[in-house]
């Protein structure tokens, strides 16, 4: 995201799975020509919340 302050949250999900959480969230922000663009970030994180691998980023 080119412009932090553009953050707009859209979505986020969460599934337990046992010894870690997976966790979709999905987000709007400007991009460097000034449009918006929704991003989609799937990732498994420990319960502690630090993140064990980003899964899918688009």
């Amino acid at each position: 995201m080119n412009d932090p302050e553009s953050y707009e949250h859209v979505e986020t999900r969460f599934r337990d799975d046992g010894n870690s959480i997976f966790v979709i969230t999905e987000f709007r922000g400007k991009y460097a020509f000034g449009g918006k663009v929704k991003i989609t970030v799937s990732a498994r994180v420990v319960f502690e919340g630090n993140v064990i691998e980003v899964i899918n980023q688009n």
